[in-house]
């Protein structure tokens, strides 16, 4: 189910999927449709993803060993990938466009005394610096004095959010202020026998591992439901 142009329709006991090529009958429904990382404002950076360019500093921080990195947000995603950066990287710098984080205490008081952090206060990124294969640097403005400059980095990890997947089930299935589907305990969400797993669901950690735990957590309550 990925297609902008499925919809449910709630019947008494069954559930009626209809995408562009066919439609089906069921009683029980996973969505895995997954989230999407919000991209740059100002610049498109797609062509650099995979040569120096990452949504995911768990998951590439290692190519990036003894490098010097570059992590865009000011919230607990950016707060969280920039310290666990700075055990990997050489030099982390935190770029953020306001003059204080928005990420919770926690966080904020770890960030500003890692001496591997150097943050860049009232900044964005406006452009980047590549050699043949990869990122050489990212270009920043200051944003009240209008300032250019450049910064040499070897990594960019962009993390000011993401975007689930679920507006195709806007006043279908209830979802949070961000539009994550809201789950309980089995990730049954508010339809029964409708499951929610992975990154498509409100959850505190989005990782391959969480995700995989959703789908038996889920699988089995199905199993449950069908049987009722």
């Amino acid at each position: 189910m990925t297609s902008s142009d499925e919809r449910t329709e709630v019947k008494q006991k069954a559930y009626s999927l209809k995408t562009p090529t066919n439609n089906y009958m069921t009683r029980s429904v996973f969505i895995a449709t997954g989230a999407k990382p919000t991209k740059l404002p100002d610049i498109d950076v797609s062509s650099l993803e995979g040569r120096g360019v990452s949504y995911c500093a768990t998951c590439d921080g290692n190519f990036f060993a003894g490098k010097e990195v570059v992590v865009v947000g000011g919230g607990d995603t950016a707060a969280a990938d920039a310290l666990y950066l700075s055990r990997i990287a050489s030099r982390v710098h935190l770029v953020h466009r306001r003059d204080e984080l928005r990420a919770n205490h926690w966080y904020q008081e770890r960030v500003l005394k890692d001496e591997n952090i150097v943050v860049h206060w009232n900044c964005v990124v406006t452009g980047v610096e590549e050699t043949a294969d990869s990122l050489s640097g990212v270009v920043l403005k200051d944003v009240l004095s209008s300032e250019i400059s450049l910064l040499s980095c070897d990594g960019l990890f962009v993390a000011i959010g993401t975007q689930p997947t679920t507006e195709w089930l806007e006043g279908i299935i209830e979802r949070d202020e961000q539009g994550y589907l809201v789950t309980d305990s089995e990730c049954e969400t508010s339809l029964p026998g409708v499951y929610a797993i992975g990154d498509v669901r409100q959850t505190p950690l989005r990782q391959v591992l969480t995700a995989a735990a959703d789908g038996a957590i889920a699988a089995e309550a199905a199993v449950k439901f069908l049987a009722s």
